[in-house]
């Protein structure tokens, strides 16, 4: 283990952070938030589904206009859209992995175009920047930019800080940004030039 990360599985870390629970695991630092309670809508929303499925196909059976067998088919696909849809948002949960091993950083979030939970893995060299910003509802959240091929990306990776957990928001912003090479490096000097002694006014 390298002295970075022993030195940071020693530091006392809260158990949770605004919206995500943070723990350190032999060479990674985990941060995710909570399950979404399970709820009855996807099941209400199978059920329509499935009526709607059934009803077309006795529409079909007894003859029904085809305009109707159209209209019946139509909502039972939607229903069946919106069934996948809302299990899906149901079980989205957002997470990051600092792997300070393999020097990537691994973001589980939820996408809002094909609601679908996703996973990135970014190489250390790929991001951009870490940083603390407020939110619109007087919180802090800590974001992450990087780079996926020609495009910057941002990604939250921990909501809903409040005042009591803002010096650690910080504290954690730094780390990372140590971590993944992003803290200003010092200037080496050589200690074979002497620099001039100022000369007096």
């Amino acid at each position: 283990m390298s002295a970075f990360t022993a030195a940071l599985e020693q530091r006392r870390w809260p158990r949770v952070l605004g919206d995500v629970s943070l723990r350190f695991d032999q060479f990674m630092l985990v941060g995710e938030t909570a399950k979404p309670a399970r709820t009855t809508a996807g099941t209400w929303i199978w059920g329509v589904a499935m009526a709607l499925l059934v009803g077309a196909v006795a529409a079909n059976v007894v003859g029904a206009p085809e305009w109707l067998l159209v209209l019946v088919m139509a909502l039972a696909g939607t229903g069946v859209f919106a069934a996948i849809r809302t299990e899906r948002l149901s079980r989205a949960q957002r997470r990051f992995v600092a792997n300070f091993a393999t020097h990537r950083l691994r973001l589980d979030f939820h996408s809002p175009i094909a609601g679908r939970p996703s996973s990135l893995w970014i190489p250390f060299a790929d991001v951009r920047a870490v940083e603390v910003s407020p939110q619109a509802n007087g919180l802090a959240c800590l974001l992450v930019d990087f780079e996926v091929g020609p495009s910057v990306l941002r990604e939250v990776l921990v909501a809903d800080v409040g005042p009591d957990g803002l010096e650690t928001c910080h504290r954690l912003r730094t780390v990372l940004r140590a971590a993944l090479g992003l803290a200003p490096q010092p200037v080496a000097v050589d200690p074979a030039v002497t620099p001039d002694p100022p000369k007096p006014a």
